[in-house]
């Protein structure tokens, strides 16, 4: 009898050890790229922005914020879904995949048709609406991430990751000679199209390695239709956050002009850099906080405010530092050029203590299981947002901008303060000081 015991541990250790050292490598590569793109992105970011100067680097954002939008919209929502499927439906994988990848190249297709409407009656140069056109034909090949799904749902994320890795090296290279040799704003934009074709072609490749079915041939109208119904939700929400992340700039453009948005953008991207932080110690804390809230419900809150308390005093020090030191982190970084970047930088700055907030306190509505709330959240975000760029903008110009970001951080969690008890309870356990006896 012990025997069967030690027999059926040492089984059983083996079975979570395997699965652990599994999602433990498919995670690291994950990781890997993740920050590779993070750390990449940041200093060639600043290195295009120096090349470019204010003015192309603000046409150059403006046409790259038309693109994400678009993209949005040509997901379709099926992102979130397409895993879960996979998973739950491995038998009919390559159907799942056909179907998804067809109504993503429908999407792109609509999108597009979009995109040549609004050129009509956006008031731009007609380089700028070529720009447009070029760049979001890219839309089209965003339809290949559903390869990515696939090796996501089998736990086998390296292939992609040594796709997108290859990608970010190669096109990285690229924009390096393209500024070493003096290139115009014209073969960045083909690079940035280029750029999806690539890992489109990697991903296919990897695909054709692992499974030698050609999925595009598969298309089930029922499953697109129950698809598409499942997805109506993350449609939206898609849409909005895209819009939300990028209707600045779109303000600024239409309202000043391009130049204020390449004065802002180069401030947006130092703190878009930092915002990964707060998320990556949330994500590792967060087991901590549900192991806790299972064991006690006081261990639990104790916990949580806690981390709160330390992620919000560590933001609030760094913000302050960076708000009287803006100038001379914009000078080492952009260049003389950008100067006026620096008063965007010290008011945008502090939307790094908010998102340090945001991302515990999504960790705190999912432990809570009230999730419903965010949707409303980041409708109200995207409204503030809107009406802040709109009235804020030719009174304040870039700085007016950074403003309606801060404004549309802020109010929407007094909204849920006020009209949800729980999160009414935690914001004031957080500024309340309890006396131990």
């Amino acid at each position: 009898m012990i025997k069967v015991h030690k027999l059926f541990r040492n089984s059983l250790n083996q079975i979570l050890s395997d699965g652990f050292k599994r999602y433990y490598k498919n995670t690291s590569w994950l990781v890997l790229d993740q920050i590779l793109r993070t750390l990449v992105g940041f200093f060639l970011g600043i290195y295009i922005a120096r090349y470019f100067g204010p003015d192309k680097f603000g046409v150059y954002s403006y046409v790259l914020s038309i693109s994400v939008i678009l993209s949005s919209f040509s997901k379709l929502g099926l992102d979130s879904l397409i895993v879960k499927e996979l998973i739950l439906s491995s038998e009919n994988k390559l159907e799942i995949l056909g179907t998804s990848f067809w109504l993503k190249i429908f999407g792109a297709l609509t999108s597009y048709l979009f995109l040549l409407f609004i050129i009509i009656i956006l008031n731009d140069k007609n380089v700028i609406k070529l720009y447009m056109c070029i760049i979001s034909i890219g839309t089209f090949f965003i339809a290949f991430e559903v390869i990515d799904y696939y090796f996501q749902s089998i736990v086998q994320s390296k292939f992609v990751s040594i796709s997108r890795i290859l990608q970010l090296i190669i096109t990285s290279a690229i924009r390096i000679f393209l500024i070493y040799y003096n290139f115009e704003l014209k073969y960045f934009i083909l690079t940035t199209l280029f750029e999806q074709i690539f890992l489109a072609a990697a991903l296919a490749f990897a695909f054709s390695r692992k499974n030698n079915q050609q999925f595009y041939r598969f298309f089930d109208k029922k499953m697109a239709t129950n698809l598409l119904n499942k997805a109506k939700p993350y449609i939206f929400s898609g849409i909005i956050i895209a819009i939300y992340t990028n209707v600045d700039k779109l303000f600024l453009s239409k309202l000043i002009d391009k130049r204020e948005v390449g004065i802002y953008s180069s401030a947006v991207s130092l703190v878009s850099a930092l915002n990964v932080i707060p998320y990556i110690l949330s994500n590792s804390f967060f087991p901590a906080l549900v192991n806790a809230k299972e064991r006690s419900e006081i261990l639990y809150k104790s916990r949580l405010i806690l981390l709160t308390r330390y992620l919000l005093l560590f933001s609030i020090i760094f913000c302050l530092i960076v708000s009287l030191f803006s100038k001379e982190i914009i000078y080492i970084s952009f260049g003389q050029k950008y100067i006026a970047s620096s008063r965007v930088l010290s008011i945008y700055i502090w939307n790094f203590v908010l998102i340090s907030f945001s991302a515990i306190f999504s960790k705190f509505i999912l432990a809570e299981g009230i999730q419903s709330v965010l949707t409303i959240n980041t409708l109200i975000a995207v409204l503030i947002n809107i009406a802040g760029n709109y009235y804020l903008i030719p009174i304040y110009s870039s700085r007016g901008a950074a403003f309606a970001s801060l404004a549309a951080q802020f109010f929407p969690i007094i909204f849920l303060v006020i009209s949800n008890k729980k999160i009414y309870l935690y914001i004031k356990s957080i500024f309340t000081i309890t006396n131990k006896t």
